[in-house]
């Protein structure tokens, strides 16, 4: 693991490590959440396996786990954080899911988007966070803008909205 976990409110987030990636494929591949990603297709083992050992040798790549907090730490959901430039202070967010489906519409996801906007913020020192969202998952772009993240343009040839927060005006914490 490449970075300490951190904690607010009900969750922590904690960087990814090999014993979660079975996991995350297993959300990732579920239809309710799949139909979200910009690449749908099915994510076997050998390419989970794959694609982390590229992730542990990339700089510019941290993906999360999201845990519930409490006695047994209750692994939910996870999201990432790619294209991390320390020089221009930008980082873009995204792959985010609450894979627990009895986590579902409780607010989690809301609370790690704020945890993963504060930890890019004070400790990664980035200036601007963006993110692209398909244009059809409506909840989660309310969810950006609930947040603070701005729509700045929407691209109809690839249906996606792409949003940005900036450190300078904060983050809504309400």
């Amino acid at each position: 693991m490449r970075e300490n976990r951190l904690t607010e409110e009900s969750i922590c987030i904690r960087e990814i490590e090999e014993r979660d990636i079975e996991l995350i494929r297993n959300w990732r591949n579920q239809d309710k959440i799949r139909q979200y990603f910009l690449n749908q297709n099915y994510i076997t083992e050998q390419q989970q396996q794959q694609w982390f050992q590229m992730y542990k040798q990339k700089k510019d790549d941290k993906m999360f786990i999201i845990e519930k907090s409490g006695a047994k730490n209750t692994r939910i959901g996870a999201f990432a954080f790619y294209y991390i430039d320390l020089h221009k202070h930008t980082a873009e967010f995204g792959r985010l899911m609450i894979g627990e489906e009895s986590f579902v519409g409780k607010g989690f996801g809301k609370q790690a988007v704020i945890l993963a906007c504060k930890y890019a913020f004070e400790q990664l020192n980035i200036e601007e966070i963006y993110v692209y969202i398909l244009t059809h998952n409506t909840k989660v772009i309310q969810l950006h803008k609930d947040i603070g993240f701005v729509i700045e343009k929407k691209n109809g040839n690839e249906n996606t909205t792409y949003m940005v927060i900036k450190k300078q005006y904060g983050i809504n914490l309400s």
